[in-house]
Parts: structure tokens; sequence; C-alpha cells
């Protein structure tokens, strides 16, 4: 029980604070990046601290697996990030890079919520054609960034997802390699 309270059960929770980060805006880079590595820092610190208090072996108990996939979890926060903000990036050099013709502004522009929408000058009151090239514009725009997030949108599901198979079939394993002793 000790085991459980002192290590299952705290490194289970850092590996969930880590999934916050998906919850964190792609601009946001310094928070997501503070929040894997303070995660990452405080699990390698953990089994440290669980390394001293065991006689030194020279085979992997369970326990190290545990540990290792918790920190290969949290590992894996920092590379999706670093993959979610590379595309972010690419897209927004793309659309920079799709600029209109002089007078017209098609670079994305930040909002003061923090928003990225696509802002097209509509000086000249041509009423149909530019309010339909807006509409089209702001479109394809929210669709490039919709793009961007999928990625965080996918790993808010298959994080938590994989770690609870991860975690099942743990529990699983070595409660049956338990009670047949």
């Amino acid at each position: 029980m000790g085991s459980f309270i002192n290590v299952f059960l705290p490194s289970t929770l850092i590996v969930a604070v880590s999934w916050i980060s998906f919850w964190i805006r792609v601009e946001a880079a310094p928070a997501r990046v503070a929040l894997s590595v303070t995660s990452l820092l405080t699990l390698c610190t953990q089994v440290q601290n669980h390394k001293s208090q065991l006689p030194s072996l020279n085979y992997i108990i369970a326990l190290d697996i545990w540990l290792f996939v918790c920190i290969f979890m949290v590992f894996a926060t920092l590379v999706e990030f670093a993959i979610s903000y590379n595309s972010y990036v690419i897209k927004r050099v793309q659309l920079s890079r799709n600029s209109g013709p002089e007078g017209t502004e098609k670079s994305p522009k930040a909002k003061p919520n923090g928003s990225w929408m696509l802002n097209v000058d509509e000086s000249d009151n041509n009423s149909v054609v530019s309010s339909q090239a807006s509409k089209r514009n702001w479109w394809l725009c929210g669709l490039v960034l919709r793009n961007v997030t999928r990625v965080d949108l996918a790993s808010r599901v298959l994080f938590p997802l994989t770690f609870s198979v991860f975690a099942i079939t743990y529990w699983a394993y070595y409660l049956l390699i338990y009670n047949k002793e």
C-alpha cells in the first residue's frame, strides 16, 4: 500500500497534469513548455527517490516499468507540442506569403482575445463581391487554424486513452502474477 500512495498515485497525477497542456493555446509556448518540463523533472526526481530507497538491482522491476512509461508519456506531451507548434508556424508562414495585392491585408492579425482571424480591408463597397471574398477568406483562415489544433484535439483523447490502456494492462498482468503466488 505504501508504494501505491508514495509512487503510483503521484506519478499518475503528474502524467495527468501534463495533459493540461493540450488545452493551452499553441501560441502560449512558454506555458506549455514549462508545464511539460516541470512534470518531466518532477517524475525524474520521483524515480531518483525511488531508486535511492531500494537496494541496487541488476534487473528491471515492475515499478521501474511503471515509472518509465510515466516519464515517456510526459516526454511525449513535450514532443506533441513541438509537432503542434511547428505545424502552426508553417501555416502562419503560408498565410503571410499568400497576402493580397497592395491595399488589401490578408495576413493574420492578433485580436485582443488572442484568437487569429483574417482581416480583409473592405474599404471598396462592392458589397456582394467584397462580402463573399471576406467570408471565403475568413473561412479558409479558420480551416487552416483548425487543422493546427487537430493535433491537440486528438491528443486530448489519445494520451489519456493510451495511458488508461497501459494502466489496466499493467495492473491486470501484475495482479494476476501476484494472485498466482
